[in-house]
């Protein structure tokens, strides 16, 4: 796991403190944080907050996929590098943003 000031970890439960970001946002840096570990969309889906889960997984999900910025296969998420460089410079990992 990376440690990374914008998230916070409470009893296994990842918030993402930046509530600027959108989900998609949200999803990758849930991802940066926990890599290389795969995480279910089950578990992204709780802790981003995210309350319809089919469209999280059609939409959120198959997006970012669709982009080559993760890898989502059989109900988990890993990040890619294309994802790894998009956190790294386009979203604010500090928690003053």
């Amino acid at each position: 796991e990376v440690k990374i000031p914008v998230v916070a970890e409470v009893d296994g439960f990842i918030r993402v403190q930046n509530t600027d970001l959108d989900a998609s946002n949200k999803v990758l840096v849930v991802l940066y944080y926990k890599m290389p570990n795969k995480v279910s969309d089950a578990d992204l889906s709780k802790w981003i907050k995210y309350k319809n889960t089919s469209r999280f997984k059609f939409e959120i999900l198959q997006n970012l996929d669709n982009q080559a910025l993760i890898h989502y296969n059989g109900g988990y998420c890993v990040l890619l590098p294309k994802g790894i460089l998009y956190v790294e410079k386009n979203i604010p990992l500090n928690l003053l943003n």
